[in-house]
C-alpha cells in the first residue's frame, strides 16, 4: 500500500476494534447484523492487503475473523462464546496495528 491508502488501512482496522468493544454485549438478534456486516468487510479487506503483501499470520488470522463474523452463513455459537469472539478480533485488529500498520 502506498500514499493515504495506509492511513486509510489502519482507521478501519481501529474502527473494526472499537466496533467489537462497543459491541461486546450485544448478542447477534440486537443491532449484531450491522456489526457481523462491517467487521466481516473489514476483515476480508485486510486478507486480501496481507495476502498481497505476503504477510501470511495475519491473512490466517483475517481470513478466520471474516468467517466468525460471516454475516450470510452465521456460525451455530452460544450467547457466551460472541464475548470472547467480540475482544479476540478486536485484539487482532490492534495487534496488526501496533505489530504491522502498513501492509
Amino acid at each position: 500500500m502506498k500514499d493515504g491508502s495506509e492511513a486509510l488501512a489502519t482507521l478501519i482496522r481501529v474502527g473494526a476494534a472499537l466496533l467489537l468493544f462497543a459491541g461486546f454485549g450485544l448478542q447477534p438478534r440486537d443491532c449484531g447484523e450491522l456489526l457481523r456486516w462491517s467487521v466481516c468487510a473489514v476483515a476480508v479487506y485486510c486478507v486480501f492487503a496481507t495476502h498481497g503483501a505476503r504477510r501470511h499470520l495475519w491473512t490466517a488470522l483475517f481470513g478466520i475473523v471474516a468467517v466468525v463474523f460471516n454475516p450470510l452463513i452465521p456460525l451455530p455459537l452460544g450467547h457466551a462464546a460472541w464475548p470472547v469472539l467480540h475482544i479476540g478480533s478486536a485484539l487482532v485488529f490492534l495487534v496488526s496495528v501496533l505489530m504491522d500498520p502498513v501492509f
